[in-house]
């Protein structure tokens, strides 16, 4: 043994016996001598893979603030040029602003021409390309709701300063009143005491949240434009329109505009019954007040509708659930009814559909069963006959692969077990 081992052996065999108990002073059974050898080099490995670990984080570290480094001198020369284009965007807009003072400066020595010329450079660069000015308004002035802020923009972006003072709500409504009023003024028709003369009412009633607006239109044949004109008379908010209301609130219309209402030839309106009435319709009402014999010309595409909606009730028979699907009655309206809800009435949102149904498993079952592209239904609605009309042609189009699917699936339900 060497000699500068010799002092461990005597600490090793000193140190390794019992302290206590039947084997003291002896020394430690081989097996305990093996764990402790195993603690000492387990706690060795443990330390060096701990000092390795670390020290491949602190390379990862190194590796990711290299990569910073690298991504902020990218970011600083991004802004850097950032600044730079707005240095140059303040100096183009200053330069404007300039030119703009100087133009406003010389207006008086400016002719019309020259200043289009002027407001067409502020608007377009060159052919094909607008001025980065121009676009900002544009886009500004598509955020805005409002008249006033819209032409405030406006004035800005010509003059280069925000006005002081500008325009309320109440001016540009008076000034719309006043342009109306000229308009009518302008395009109402002028009784030539022609035995020939005439003209029309356009009336009809749009619902504006709580209001119900009821709009009244001269139409005539505008002898010095030589054209047919349509200009909108009177816009009131009815209580409620009924023949009655709806023929003094014509009367007085045409009264106020000095048109002579026995030469009204004509109504347009739509087929609502206080319209087209026999006995109380507002051309009824009317032509009883005024003494006239005015005829109704009615909507072509509503009273086309209607009469398709009556063949159809007198055909196949009034529905007695339009908004529903119903399967008591026979109905081609319940047909496609139904056949729209077997193939596109499943909702992705409704968690209560059996068997945890989709639209587009259906479409796609379609296609692994038959290699059919089935295309999604128009939903079919009982007062827009155009919708069924779709509906039905579709269903004409698929209904032998709706046969070949039907019996396959049906055979897989009932063949398939726990099916609720």
């Amino acid at each position: 043994m060497p000699e500068n081992q010799i002092i461990n052996a005597y600490t090793l065999f000193s140190t390794m016996r019992y302290d206590k108990g039947n084997h003291c002073g002896e020394i430690y059974s081989p097996y305990i001598q093996k764990k402790a050898k195993e603690f000492v080099n387990d706690g060795i490995y443990k330390q060096y893979s701990s000092m390795t670990s670390m020290q491949e984080t602190i390379s990862e570290m190194e590796t990711k603030i290299h990569n910073m480094k690298k991504q902020k001198e990218i970011t600083d020369l991004q802004l850097k040029s950032f600044r730079m284009k707005e240095v140059k965007a303040k100096e183009a807009k200053e330069n404007h602003i300039s030119k703009l003072h100087s133009s406003i400066q010389r207006a008086k020595k400016i002719t019309p021409n020259q200043l289009q010329n002027a407001i067409k450079k502020m608007i377009k660069e060159n052919k094909k390309q607008y001025t980065p000015e121009f676009v900002q308004l544009t886009t500004t002035i598509s955020n805005i709701a409002s008249t006033v802020e819209c032409t405030r923009t406006i004035i800005q972006f010509l003059t280069g300063k925000e006005p002081d003072h500008w325009l309320s709500t109440g001016t540009i409504s008076r000034w719309n009143k006043e342009v109306a009023t000229l308009c009518l003024h302008h395009n109402s028709p002028k009784d030539t005491k022609s035995h020939f003369y005439s003209y029309g009412i356009m009336c009809d009633e749009s619902t504006c949240g709580d209001k119900k607006i009821f709009l009244v239109c001269f139409v005539h044949w505008n002898e010095e434009k030589n054209q047919p004109t349509t200009t909108i008379a009177k816009m009131e908010d009815l209580d409620k329109c009924n023949g009655n209301t709806v023929a003094k609130v014509v009367k007085k219309t045409c009264e106020e505009n000095d048109n002579n209402t026995k030469k009204c030839n004509f109504w347009l309106t739509d087929n609502t019954a206080y319209m087209s009435g026999v006995k109380s319709g507002a051309v009824t009402r009317f032509n009883l007040m005024c003494q006239s014999s005015s005829y109704r010309i009615p909507c072509g595409l509503h009273a086309l509708q209607i009469t398709l909606v009556n063949f159809e009730s007198t055909v196949f028979g009034k529905i007695n659930s339009p908004s529903s699907l119903s399967l008591e009655q026979s109905h081609p309206y319940n047909l496609l009814n139904l056949t729209y809800y077997l193939h596109d009435g499943y909702s992705d949102s409704n968690k209560e559909n059996p068997l945890n149904m989709r639209s587009n498993l259906i479409h796609k079952l379609y296609w692994h069963l038959l290699q059919y592209p089935l295309k999604t239904y128009q939903k079919p609605i009982s007062s827009h006959w155009l919708y069924q009309l779709t509906t039905a042609k579709q269903y004409l189009t698929n209904r032998d692969t709706h046969k070949i699917f039907a019996q396959w699936f049906s055979a897989e339900l009932e063949q398939s077990q726990n099916v609720p």
